[in-house]
């Protein structure tokens, strides 16, 4: 006798796979990166793919490489609205949590203070960035430079037990092949803002514009004893591929 089975009876266990399915792809998601922003070439490379033009809205997950051509920009958004603005002639990659791997060239990192902290890994020198906005530029043979917006970033020589925290509005520029510390400047934050093509290139993130314009503010209120490093040379070896990028110009605080 054939044997009636409702269909009814197939709710519940279709209703739990999908419930399943749906937390297999939400953790992946929060594995990954989403590509918000392409200008121009940016491409991405895997070890088991031919590298490909990267598009708008597509998910990244850990180990893919992002190469940015020359004036070429990208923006990569995470689950947690963390976020890296890479430069031109840049090659970025990110690994398990906040672990973030950049090659050559230039980014802006942006993490919301309950995300934690992120780690980024140069050549030369690793970065611990906490509760804020910060700016990379590494370069083989080249000055290697870091600044904090908001938040705070614990800066390490690599080889040594050489390390300096930088709060916000501050500088420090390394030479090529560095392993001490060059002193720490105060950087002009308004310039910053107006000039760098990684917070300009598009529209910043409404929670990461407010940390940044509450420090510009801050600033301007009460400016820096001993005034503040023009940032204008920053990334601009990103934008015009050059071989060598200056240190900072310290413009002295005026009288009164």
């Amino acid at each position: 006798m054939k044997t009636f089975r409702s269909p009814f009876l197939s709710v519940p266990f279709a209703v739990l796979l999908t419930l399943v399915l749906a937390r297999f792809v939400v953790a992946a998601d929060r594995k990954g990166a989403h590509v918000t922003q392409v200008v121009h070439d940016v491409r991405l490379l895997t070890s088991q793919t031919a590298s490909r033009a990267a598009t708008i809205n597509e998910s990244i997950g850990e180990g893919t490489a992002v190469r940015t051509g020359t004036d070429s920009r990208a923006e990569l958004t995470f689950a947690d609205e963390s976020l890296t603005r890479l430069g031109a002639n840049t090659v970025f990659s990110f690994g398990p949590g906040h672990n973030f791997d950049l090659t050559s060239g230039a980014m802006l990192l942006a993490v919301p203070k309950e995300a934690g902290t992120a780690h980024i890994t140069t050549a030369a020198v690793t970065a611990a960035i906490s509760g804020g906005v910060a700016m990379i530029e590494s370069h083989k043979n080249s000055w290697r430079k870091f600044i904090v917006l908001e938040g705070q970033g614990v800066i390490t020589i690599k080889g040594t037990n050489q390390s300096i925290t930088l709060f916000p509005g501050q500088i420090v520029a390394l030479p090529p092949g560095a392993t001490k510390f060059t002193k720490v400047q105060n950087i002009d934050l308004e310039k910053l803002t107006k000039k760098s093509l990684l917070l300009r290139f598009s529209k910043m993130p409404h929670w990461a514009k407010l940390l940044v314009d509450k420090q510009v503010e801050k600033q301007h209120i009460s400016p820096p004893a001993g005034g503040v490093t023009d940032p204008s040379g920053f990334d601009a070896i990103d934008q015009r591929a050059a071989s060598q990028t200056p240190p900072p110009i310290h413009t002295p605080r005026p009288p009164g």
